[in-house]
C-alpha cells in the first residue's frame, strides 16, 4: 500500500493555506497514495476561514483520490490520544492510534493506547522548535518498535520559535525511516508498505522521551524537571 504524509509551510492567510494543502493532496493522489496524513493547520479551522471557503476546501479534499486523515484537537487543548479503526478499504493499516499535541510526548498516553493494540500511529506533535522536531523523530523510531510498527508524523513549518510548526514530518516503519522531510518547505512524503501492518516482534519497551520534549511537557503541565548538577563546577 502506498501512503503519504504532507508537510505544510504556513501561509499568510487561510485561503493561501487551503490552496497549498489542496495542491499537496493532489500530488499525493497522483503518486498513488491510498492513505494521506494531513497536518492540522490552525487557519483552516472553523474560526479561521469563512464557512463557504472551508466547505470548498473540504469538498476539494474529497475529490482527491485516496483517504485522508487530519488529526485535530481544540486550539486550547494540550493534546488528545485515541484509537480508531482504519478507514473503509484500508483495513491493512489495522487500528490507528491518533496523537495530537502533548499526548505525542507523554509516556502515560503511550501506555494507555498500547493496551488498545494499534498497528499504526499518527502524530501531530505541534513542535515548538527545530530541536523538538528532531527529538520527535528520534522518539518515533523507538515507538515503531514498541507502540506500533507504522508511525507517521505530519507537521506544519514556518512558525516562530515557541509557536507550533517546525517541521519534522516523517514515515517510520519498524525502526526504519522510510521518508523524512529535509527542510522547512512544503513536502509530500510517499512510501510503500506491506500490509497488513504487523505488530513489532518482539515488542520492545517504550522508549525514553528525549529531554527536550520532557522539558516541554513539564513546562506545559506546570512541573519542574529535576536537574542533576555536577558536584564541582570549576
Amino acid at each position: 500500500m502506498k501512503i503519504a504524509v504532507i508537510q505544510h509551510r504556513l501561509r499568510a492567510t487561510g485561503m493561501e493555506d487551503a490552496e497549498a494543502l489542496l495542491a499537496a493532496a493532489a500530488r499525493a493522489g497522483e503518486a498513488g497514495a491510498e492513505f494521506v496524513l494531513v497536518p492540522d493547520v490552525p487557519a483552516l479551522r472553523e474560526d479561521g476561514l469563512p464557512n463557504s471557503a472551508r466547505s470548498a476546501f473540504m469538498h476539494g479534499l474529497e475529490t482527491v483520490p485516496g483517504r485522508r486523515l487530519i488529526p485535530q484537537a481544540a486550539p486550547r487543548s494540550m493534546g488528545i490520544a485515541a484509537t480508531a479503526p482504519a478507514p473503509p478499504g484500508l483495513s491493512g493499516l489495522g487500528r490507528i492510534g491518533v496523537f495530537v499535541g502533548d499526548s505525542c510526548i507523554d509516556r502515560n498516553e503511550f501506555s494507555r493506547i498500547m493496551m488498545e493494540g494499534p498497528s499504526t500511529a499518527v502524530f501531530a506533535p505541534r513542535c515548538e522548535s527545530d530541536l523538538q522536531a528532531e527529538g520527535m523523530l528520534e522518539l518515533a523510531v523507538g515507538l515503531s518498535d514498541s507502540l506500533a510498527a507504522l508511525v507517521m508524523i505530519a507537521e506544519t513549518t514556518g512558525a516562530e520559535p515557541g509557536q507550533a510548526g517546525h517541521g519534522g514530518s516523517a514515515i517510520v516503519f519498524l525502526g526504519d525511516v522510510l521518508a523524512e522531510a529535509v527542510g522547512q518547505e512544503d513536502e509530500v512524503l510517499v512510501a510503500e508498505i506491506d500490509t497488513p501492518v504487523p505488530a513489532p516482534e518482539p515488542r520492545e519497551p517504550l522508549p525514553s522521551v528525549p529531554l527536550i520534549l520532557e522539558q516541554r511537557l513539564a513546562q506545559h503541565q506546570g512541573r519542574k524537571l529535576p536537574v542533576d548538577y555536577p558536584a564541582d563546577l570549576d
